[in-house]
């Protein structure tokens, strides 16, 4: 706020005008100290719900990782059972 010309001549209008600009001053402060603020609570919540979801993620890898591994399982067993272990036996008969 520049200095007006009653202010150059009135002392108490120079010391009214100064604890009104120290006033603003501060309420923007703390304006802005809030808005950080806030901002770091959402960033802490976000940073909560990404952890979770990641959790979660790792979990759905997982399962589906190891239903893989019993699907290869099972079908290695039936083809061991259906195809390989008829063929040895037939052999080892004749």
């Amino acid at each position: 706020m520049p200095v007006t010309e009653l202010e150059k001549k009135s002392l108490e209008m120079h010391v009214e005008l100064a604890a009104l600009r120290e006033k603003t001053l501060k309420d923007s402060l703390d304006a802005l100290d809030k808005k950080i603020s806030d901002i770091n609570t959402m960033h802490q919540e976000l940073k909560q719900l990404v952890d979770g979801m990641k959790d979660k993620r790792n979990d759905q890898l997982l399962k589906w990782g190891a239903t893989i591994i019993i699907g290869l399982f099972s079908a290695l067993s039936a083809l061991l059972i259906k195809i390989i272990l008829p063929i040895i036996l037939k052999s080892t008969w004749h």
